[in-house]
């Protein structure tokens, strides 16, 4: 995607989402502080499983998306000027997500200094896989953990069958319970 705005029209946006900027801080915050509780609860892979679960549920994160193509939802994004550089590949089966710059990642209040470089699915990635979910029903996404930058970020996502994501779902179980059997 990575379509160049404008500088006038990143100001004037920026200026319109100045409301929007806050709730997205306010949920960037709210989401990892909710993923700390579950990795404490259930291990790192724990909380990735339940992430993973809500992104194929038919009533999943982004229903007043319905009819946008996932382009205008990030060039929208890229308005709102938090994010820059994002871009949405499919090869095959496999999806990617980029944020080239999160406003969210920068300097040494950023939530990617709290990270590590391979870490929980970004918020934003969940909202593509939750996308991509919904325009085939017929397949189920599997989200990749999220490769942190200072500035970005990627994410993986599979596009597959209902047999070849259970088959990954209990692959992640395994290593749920070996997890939690290595913490004890």
């Amino acid at each position: 995607m990575a379509a160049k705005l404008e500088e006038d029209e990143i100001v004037s946006c920026k200026e319109e989402a100045a409301p929007m900027n806050n709730m997205a801080s306010m949920l960037h915050c709210v989401y990892f502080g909710v993923f700390s509780a579950l990795r404490a609860e259930h291990g790192f892979f724990g909380g990735c499983e339940y992430a993973i679960e809500k992104i194929n549920n038919t009533n999943g994160y982004l229903k007043f998306i319905e009819g946008k193509s996932i382009h205008d939802i990030l060039r929208s994004l890229e308005k709102t000027g938090l994010y820059q550089g994002l871009e949405f590949s499919q090869e095959g089966n496999t999806a990617y997500f980029r944020i080239g710059k999160c406003s969210f990642a920068e300097g040494e209040k950023g939530i990617h200094t709290e990270l590590k470089a391979i870490d929980v699915p970004c918020p934003l990635a969940l909202f593509a896989a939750a996308y991509i979910a919904n325009c085939d029903r017929s397949k189920r996404v599997y989200v990749y953990p999220t490769t942190y930058t200072p500035e970005g970020c990627k994410t993986e996502f599979g596009i597959l069958s209902p047999e070849e994501y259970e088959k990954k779902k209990q692959t992640l179980r395994i290593i749920v319970d070996t997890e939690k059997i290595a913490g004890s």
